[in-house]
C-alpha cells in the first residue's frame, strides 16, 4: 500500500530531510510529512465515514505543519494535531486487517504498516512531551532537543523494536511511562501478529474452498 512505502522511504531518508523550518531541509521535511499525511488519508478512501474523518483531522496537521516553529504555543498543537491525526490512521488500518477487510495475500503489508504506524505515532507523543517539558528527555550530547522532530522519530524506533542504546533518555516520570508501554508494544505487536498470520494460514489449509468464495480470484481492487 501507498502508505508502508511512504513510510518506508521516509524512514532511512530523513536525516537528509532534518531541518529548521523556512530552511530548504525544513521545507522539504514539511512536504514529506504532508505527503505521509496524504497517503495516510488515502489508506482509509474505501470507507466514505473514516474518509471524511481523515480529512477531518488531516488538515490542522497539514497547516500547522507550515507555521514558524519558533512560538512553543504552534509546537505543542503541531505535535498534537499530529499525534491525533497517526493515532487515528493507526486505528484505522488495524480495524481494517483485524477485521480482514483486505485480501488475504495483503495481510502482511498491513502488519508492517501498522507496526510503522506505532512509530510514528509514538515520536508525535514525545514531541509533544518535549515540547511542554523540554527536560523531559536527556540527551548525550547535554543539549536541548525539544523541538527536533529527528531526535524522536530516531528515539520512538529505538524503543519499539527495544535497542536501547541510551543516547537518548527520559527522565521526567510520564515521559518513562510512554517508552516503557512502547517497548512493551513492539515486540508484543510482533509475537502477536505472527500468531495470528499463522492462525490464519492453518484455517485457510483446512478449508481453502472458504477463502476461494470470499476471495474469487475475478475480485478486482483489493482494499
Amino acid at each position: 500500500m501507498p502508505l508502508l512505502i511512504g513510510m518506508l522511504v521516509l524512514l532511512p531518508l530523513y536525516p537528509f530531510l532534518e531541518g529548521q523550518r523556512g530552511s530548504q531541509s525544513g521545507i522539504l521535511v514539511q512536504l514529506a510529512f504532508s505527503a505521509l499525511i496524504a497517503l495516510g488519508v488515502m489508506a482509509v478512501a474505501a470507507r466514505p465515514r473514516l474518509l471524511a474523518f481523515g480529512v477531518l483531522l488531516a488538515a490542522p496537521a497539514v497547516v500547522l505543519n507550515f507555521l514558524p516553529s519558533q512560538d512553543p504555543v504552534i509546537v505543542i498543537l503541531d505535535a498534537a494535531s499530529g499525534l491525533v491525526f497517526f493515532l487515528f490512521a493507526t486505528v484505522a488500518v488495524t480495524r481494517e486487517v483485524v477485521r480482514r477487510r483486505i485480501h488475504p495475500s495483503d495481510l502482511v503489508t498491513g502488519g508492517i504498516a501498522i507496526y510503522l504506524l506505532i512509530g510514528f505515532t509514538f515520536m508525535h507523543v514525545y514531541r509533544l512531551i518535549g515540547a511542554i517539558t523540554p527536560e523531559a528527555f536527556v540527551f548525550s550530547d547535554g543539549q536541548t532537543h525539544a523541538w527536533n522532530w529527528a531526535d524522536y522519530l530516531y528515539y520512538s524506533f529505538v524503543t519499539l523494536t527495544t535497542l536501547g542504546f541510551g543516547d537518548i533518555r527520559p527522565v521526567a516520570r510520564f515521559a518513562e511511562s510512554v517508552s516503557i508501554s512502547e517497548a512493551i508494544i513492539g515486540p508484543l505487536f510482533i509475537a502477536v501478529f505472527i500468531a495470528s498470520l499463522l492462525h490464519i494460514q492453518m484455517r485457510s489449509a483446512g478449508n481453502p474452498q472458504r477463502d476461494r468464495d470470499r476471495w474469487p480470484r475475478s475480485r478486482g481492487r483489493r482494499e
